[in-house]
């Protein structure tokens, strides 16, 4: 039955989505309009209600607004400048005016079913309001990292980095795949470091591989509100991680290693020590000849 559905709900600051939940961010200057859209899966907006909800810098949530069919209730120093619109039975989307800077922070909707007392939040959408950030949506910098080979053949795995660094507002996501697939890989990711001074953001986000999986191509992929498309990717090759020892051998090349030592080198070090060796015969040997030659001609 509707009153014991589990309700999911997400919203974006440019469609409507009902599965994933990914933050976006939006950034405004003063005097303009945000608008963060809601969808809800598994209840009519129309019929039961939403709440809204803004959480400031310093992490307070206070209560917003409130939707119900045919009435709408906000929060007394925001009624002059808020507004719901209901684009479906399933969504809606809310607008603020003449942002401020009190404005900044997250806005989370909240689906409501009052039959069944259950309320669920959405991710959130971060509001960035410029006049108090200087910044504008900038990209991440991004690079790929990898371990050694003499850590791979000591523990049997690779671990790539991916470095993202320098890039505004913090809202980003991260995921790893294999060229060739759209499977997302297990991967860790670490906190998302400010600098102040910048106010830039970075961020590291790392997958672990197995020896065998070595001469795969691996995709850092990033969503970000500075990117140029929805998603960009850095890729890594990790053939260039794998045994060299024995590629070398499978390819017929000579130069390949034997318990850790070089073979190419030995031979090239071989044939110096020769030469080296026939020159000094030379010189010994010249004098001797020099001395026979002079009796036999006097």
């Amino acid at each position: 039955m509707l009153a014991y559905t589990v309700l999911v709900c997400i919203f974006y600051t440019v469609i409507c989505i009902v599965s994933g939940q990914e933050l976006k961010s939006l950034i405004r200057p003063t005097g303009r309009t945000a608008k963060f859209t809601c969808g809800v899966d598994g209840i009519y907006v129309i019929h039961q209600g939403l709440h809204w909800y803004h959480q400031d810098s310093s992490k307070v949530i206070k209560w917003l607004l409130f939707y119900k069919p045919g009435k709408i209730e906000a929060v007394s120093e925001y009624k002059t400048r808020i507004s719901l619109e209901i684009a479906t039975e399933s969504s809606c989307t809310l607008s603020i005016t003449n942002i401020k800077p009190m404005d900044d922070g997250t806005y989370f909707c909240a689906a409501w079913h009052k039959d069944a007392n259950i309320k669920k939040f959405g991710a959130g959408t971060q509001l960035l309001v410029i006049g108090k950030y200087r910044n504008k949506a900038r990209k991440p910098d991004v690079i790929i990292l990898a371990t050694s080979k003499e850590v791979v053949k000591d523990t049997g795995s690779a671990i790539l980095l991916c470095s993202l660094q320098n890039f505004f507002p913090d809202a980003i996501k991260v995921v790893w795949n294999v060229v060739g697939s759209n499977e997302e890989l297990e991967s860790e990711q670490g906190e998302i470091i400010h600098n102040v001074s910048s106010n830039l953001y970075s961020l590291y986000s790392w997958i672990t591989i197995k020896k065998s999986d070595l001469g795969k191509i691996y995709k850092c992929m990033y969503k970000h509100q500075g990117n140029e498309k929805p998603w960009e990717e850095t890729e890594y090759d990790t053939a260039i991680l794998k045994d060299t020892i024995e590629d070398e051998r499978k390819n017929g090349n000579c130069t390949y290693s034997a318990g850790g030592v070089n073979v190419m080198s030995m031979i090239i070090r071989a044939a110096q020590l020769t030469y080296s060796l026939l020159l000094l015969k030379c010189f010994m040997y010249c004098p001797f000849l020099l001395v026979i030659k002079y009796k036999f001609t006097k």
